[in-house]
């Protein structure tokens, strides 16, 4: 678990920020 932990929250940031830039570009189209 010690070792999963980091590993998996690494990878919820990365998602996180995809999902983040996916947002601001439909936001940006639907703007525009």
């Amino acid at each position: 678990n010690d070792f999963l932990n980091p590993l998996f929250s690494e990878e919820l940031k990365k998602l996180r920020e995809k999902v983040g830039l996916v947002n601001k570009k439909t936001i940006q189209s639907y703007i525009s």
